[in-house]
């Protein structure tokens, strides 16, 4: 069981969560399950450094705490703590984070894996937003990103962690 300080979930609390997040068939899922732990912890790092760049609603459970999570004063009906009923499944290693947010990460986490595996086709997309590219057209496609959404820190989530996160979202300033 991989941890590190700079991680919200263990390689080990990630991995038993991918089932619950993606079908065995799916990319993320595979590139995941044939990834060294290794290389998971580092995946499970990058999807906490996108976590972290977030505006959540709630307060920090401490003022020293290091990540965006675990926080307090949420009320929604999706801030559980466990997907079994009765049964606490939050973490040793980060007690009382909703079970959403902890499956949003995962999400996030084996998007990265995948990315790194070659599985993602959209990675040329965001590289180019990342230069400024606003519209690209090649053989019939045409892909258009709205400049202001793709610098906002919630469009670096994949679409299956922005599902599970949007709860617990806050709206910055910005509106995005």
């Amino acid at each position: 069981m991989a941890s590190d300080s700079t991680s919200l979930l263990t390689t080990e609390e990630a991995s038993g969560l991918i089932g619950l997040v993606f079908g065995p068939d799916e990319p993320e899922a595979i590139a995941w399950s044939e990834m060294d732990e290794q290389g998971q912890l580092r995946c499970l790092i990058r999807a906490t450094a996108d976590f972290n760049r977030i505006v959540w609603k709630g307060r920090d459970v401490a003022t020293t705490q290091r990540h965006r999570w675990p926080r307090k004063a949420i009320q929604h009906p999706h801030a559980i703590v466990t997907d079994r009923a009765g049964e606490d499944t939050s973490s040793d290693f980060t007690p009382n984070m909703p079970i959403a947010i902890r499956r949003a990460l995962v999400a996030q986490a084996a998007t990265h894996a995948a990315r790194e595996a070659g599985f993602d086709d959209n990675e040329r997309i965001h590289k180019s937003a990342a230069l400024g590219v606003t519209s690209q057209g090649a053989g019939g496609m045409n892909e258009s990103i709205d400049l202001s959404v793709a610098r906002s820190a919630w469009s670096h989530l994949c679409l299956r962690a922005q599902q599970y996160a949007e709860p617990f979202r806050a709206y910055s300033a910005e509106g995005v």
